[in-house]
């Protein structure tokens, strides 16, 4: 792997216990202490460099995502190989990075240009007026922008306000005015004004003087790196408010103004005493803002950065544009931290009772929808219309360059004649709605923004409608708003009102993205990208979640690495003829203390020399993870003994790839390496085919009874031991695990449960004791008719590893057994009924069915003689079983002859002595399924 890049060794920053001496994983963080011990006096963890040996998983991640589909393992299991691997389809953007002397643009009356001279005269603070001969169109308290003119270049350098102007004639103008460079006599004054101006300049020439303040000028030019961030939906940009560093990134010191910086290190410093995993499952957002700013490259506006431990370093860029109208996490931070929310993405809804047709024509528009509060009852406005089955609010076509308050308040008074109402706030989420307008006989695509406004009075002047808007309005109810239609912006509305701010995560039409707007989100994001990419800012960007495979451990136990490390050559592979390194014999297994593992101390073995210059070299001390073993083992099972090489590929191919395996906690980790490890030796050309295993089976887990892990260190584990002494037995309790759920799910450990399977395996015994000393001469064959479809049943579930339903299947059959018993006693053909009981239930009770298995006459094990065969022509029966429903609830079960129809099986059901107690009037319906229920509505 080395020599194919595959290994490589760099330092990285990991968690470090001073007290252990030794790296910790990021679940052995526990509130910012190691795991192994946490009392009040003990050290915090602390982040440390320390080189680390990795395998380059990531160069086969596409691979192995692509294989993943036509893997017969669980859905399950491929879905989290899929998550593991995370493959991210989107774009990378660079946000240019403002320093605190950044000019932000603003709205100016008018400009002043001055020489570099004056330029400078104004920042030092020497120069606060000037004049001109002709006025400029400003007043006192405009703001103006100050230009340096130096040739035919103009720029802008900074704005001041306007605090006084007033004439004054040349003659009178003081020659050390701070307007100008000192002046010398009035000689001195002609000349240079006629050489600014005009020779027609006289003493007596009268000019304006303008006097400024509130200065805000960018004094020096600070080039920052930009930030990168990497998003997947870059249709979203337009609505990014902020940015957010990972307290890890490289750029936060870098930023942070000198106001904030003691608040940003401190807050730095305790976010990375957490884990990962804390800062993931932390619900209150924290975080502080460095100070500086950024420009959102689709904008141009100024969004502040901030720093917060909800984004972690390790993951994309280590910083993330946040998009709060879109991002739930975004907009937790964003409502605590009172940051701007900008709706860039309109949910598209489709008028179910009117939808578009596919004969007309399509046009599209921005609409202004009108919620109307009543002035004092607490009633909101809506149109009832005549020749149409609608009942909706006032609203209507915003026209170009018409504001959404103007064109809410013309429609209001052209269709209900109102006049005299006061704005109350525009619901900040627009819609995208589609659906054919009868009236206007077209396909409406329309983005809806809904404004409210109050009624001060009921005044109204005459109404403006159009021909065909024939409706009258009508005060409503609140709660009768839910009935108006057609209104696909419905449901948003009504939570609106009540004061919901719903986020919308999906799909949609752009609003509020300049040119963008209009566009679906997926067309939008492939125009974005590519126009970013024209502005030099973004580009298309795929990224992976998964991280290179750390395989190194400052431990004794494991692997060696077979690398020696030369000052001269670096690291050099240990020749194959002294393969393999053997560990030496140590009596202090504890870490050297010094981030290297007891290695370190075995001075004999650590120095060597250098395989390529012979000079001397030092061995590895760390050594490989366990995880390594376990990513290839099977394959040296199948030539364990071959000294020569790893394996013989003719040996191997003959048995790969494995037909089934299956472990627990294994979905990811594990099966991830195995899955990289074999597709290294494929691409190699040592195996056949790149995948490990044909079909794999997880299991879940069983937790603690509050679903935590059951752990060692907690101490909270459950002794088998406790449950079997308690008189259940191994049987009940290895029966109880394979019955509480599906194989894969996990499952919390209940103790009531074992009680359960041990009455089903009690009945099973006592069945076949009573059965051994019974008469057997009833000569009823229906026993046969229970026992085969469930061996068949039984036989299929355990192929399929479904280990719950064949028990709950046997749990079936022994209660029909006992009813059967009861209705028939015994016959001869219960010999084979209770032999095939016992053998079904062998897998999940050995020791009962094999005492059980003697005492039916047998002198083998269960285990060595045949597993029962079903026979087809006992798995249709003469009967069926009818389930009788009243309201959705159980209240008989009818057991009817195989041929009864339908109005005859209707019949008994209502005549049901348990149903007539829930059915005391003629039912609403009676619906019947065929062969399977009855289901009765009252």
């Amino acid at each position: 792997m080395y020599r194919a890049g595959l290994a490589y060794q760099e330092p990285r920053m990991q968690w470090w216990c001073t007290k252990c001496q030794t790296v910790l994983a990021n679940e052995q963080v526990i509130d910012g202490k190691c795991w192994r011990h946490d009392a009040p006096d003990d050290p915090e963890v602390a982040k440390k460099e320390v080189k680390q040996w990795f395998f380059k998983v990531t160069e086969y991640a596409d691979e192995m995502l692509e294989a993943t589909d036509a893997l017969d393992w669980s859905e399950v299991v491929k879905a989290a190989q899929k998550n593991w691997i995370g493959k991210s389809e989107g774009a990378e953007v660079q946000f240019e990075v403002l320093s605190s002397n950044f000019l932000e643009k603003k709205e100016a009356k008018d400009s002043l240009k001055f020489t570099p001279e004056l330029t400078k005269m104004i920042i030092d603070g020497s120069k606060t007026s000037t004049i001109r001969l002709e006025p400029k169109n400003v007043h006192v308290g405009d703001t103006v922008e100050l230009q340096t003119r130096d040739g035919e270049s103009v720029d802008a350098f900074g704005y001041a306000k306007i605090t006084n102007i007033r004439a004054m004639k040349l003659v009178d103008i003081p020659n050390d005015l701070a307007g100008h460079e000192p002046l010398k006599d009035d000689a001195d004054k002609l000349a240079r004004y006629r050489g600014y101006y005009t020779d027609n300049v006289t003493l007596e020439t009268e000019f304006t003087i303008y006097d400024f303040d509130s200065l805000e000028l960018r004094t020096q030019n600070v080039e920052l790196d930009p930030i990168t961030v990497f998003t997947t939906r870059p249709d979203t940009i337009f609505g990014a408010t902020f940015l957010v560093l990972a307290p890890e990134h490289e750029l936060v010191k870098q930023i942070v103004t000198d106001d904030a910086r003691d608040v940003v290190e401190q807050y730095v410093k305790d976010s990375l005493k957490k884990s990962e995993l804390e800062r993931q499952e932390t619900k209150e957002k924290t975080g502080v803002p460095t100070g500086a700013h950024a420009i959102n490259p689709a904008t141009g506006e100024k969004i502040p950065i901030w720093v917060a431990d909800y984004v972690l370093g390790g993951y994309g860029t280590g910083a993330i544009m946040a998009v709060p109208a879109h991002d739930e996490r975004d907009r937790e931070f964003a409502e605590k931290f009172d940051l701007p929310v900008v709706q860039v993405v309109a949910e598209t809804l489709l008028d179910q009772e009117n939808p578009p047709r596919v004969d007309k024509e399509n046009t599209r528009r921005n609409v202004a929808m009108c919620i109307i509060d009543h002035p004092t009852d607490g009633t909101f406005l809506t149109l009832k219309w005549h020749k149409q089955p609608w009942h909706n609010f006032v609203m209507g076509g915003i026209e170009e360059g018409e504001s959404l308050e103007a064109a809410a308040r013309r429609e209001i008074t052209e269709e209900t004649g109102y006049v005299d109402m006061s704005f109350v706030e525009s619901m900040p989420v627009p819609l995208n709605s589609k659906f054919y307008a009868a009236h206007k006989d077209v396909n409406r695509d329309i983005i809806t923004h809904v404004v409210r406004f109050k009624l001060n009075s009921l005044d109204t002047v005459a109404t403006a409608r159009e021909e065909h808007e024939d409706f009258e309005p009508m005060w409503v109810e609140k709660s009768a708003l839910s009935q108006l239609q057609p209104v696909a912006e419905l449901g948003h509305i009504l939570r609106w009102l009540d004061g919901e701010t719903p986020i919308y995560h999906g799909e949609g039409v752009l609003v509020n993205s300049g040119k963008f707007d209009g566009m679906s989100s997926s067309e939008a994001r492939e125009q974005i990208v590519a126009w970013l990419e024209q502005q030099g800012v973004g580009k298309a960007k795929i990224t992976y979640k998964i991280r290179d495979w750390s395989v190194s451990r400052q431990r004794y136990w494991g692997a060696p690495i077979p690398v020696v490390h030369c000052d001269k050559d670096g690291i050099v592979l240990v020749p194959d003829d002294q393969l393999p390194v053997i560990l030496p014999e140590l009596e202090d297994f504890a870490p050297s203390g010094d981030g290297r593992s007891a290695l370190a101390r075995a001075t004999e073995w650590l120095n060597t020399t250098c395989p390529t210059c012979g000079g001397p070299a030092t061995r590895e001390t760390d050594t490989l993870d366990t995880y390594i073993c376990s990513s290839w083992y099977f394959l040296r099972y199948f030539d364990g003994a071959n000294e020569e090489k790893i394996f013989a590929p003719e040996v191997v191919n003959k048995w790969m790839p494995i037909d089934f395996y299956n472990g627990g906690d294994h979905a990811t980790a594990h099966m991830m390496y195995a899955r990289f490890v074999t597709r290294f030796f494929w691409h190699k050309g040592l195996l056949d085919n790149p995948e490990p295993f044909k079909k794999f089976l997880f299991n879940g887990k069983v937790t603690a009874s509050d679903g935590t892990m059951f752990s060692k260190s907690k101490g909270n584990g459950v002794d088998p031991l406790e449950i079997i002494n308690q008189g259940y037995g191994a049987d009940a309790l290895r029966t109880y695990l394979m019955f509480a759920a599906p194989l894969e799910q996990w499952i919390r450990w209940d103790s009531q449960g074992v009680p359960g399977t041990y009455r089903f395996l009690s009945r099973v015994w006592n069945l076949v004791q009573e059965y051994i000393g019974a008469d057997k001469s009833s000569g009823d064959d229906a026993v046969l008719r229970l026992v085969h479809p469930v061996i068949k049943k039984v036989t299929g579930d355990l192929e399929e590893q479904k280990y719950n339903t064949a028990i709950a299947a046997m749990m079936e059959l022994t209660n029909n057994l006992y009813a059967l018993k009861a209705k028939n006693g015994f016959s001869s053909d219960w010999q084979f009924a209770l032999e095939s009981l016992v053998a079904l239930v062998a897998p999940f009770a050995p020791h009962m069915a094999d005492q059980l298995w003697h005492d039916l006459g047998h002198e083998t094990s269960v285990q060595r003689d045949s597993w029962p065969q079903w026979d087809d022509a006992y798995l249709t029966s003469d009967t069926m079983t009818i389930i009788v429903q009243v309201n959705g609830k159980l209240r008989a079960k009818l057991e009817v002859a195989a041929d009864t129809n339908e109005v005859e099986i209707k019949k008994l059901a209502l005549e049901d002595e348990n149903v007539q107690k829930f059915v005391t009037s003629e039912p609403k319906k009676v619906i019947y399924v065929k062969n399977k229920l009855v289901s009765i509505v009252v």
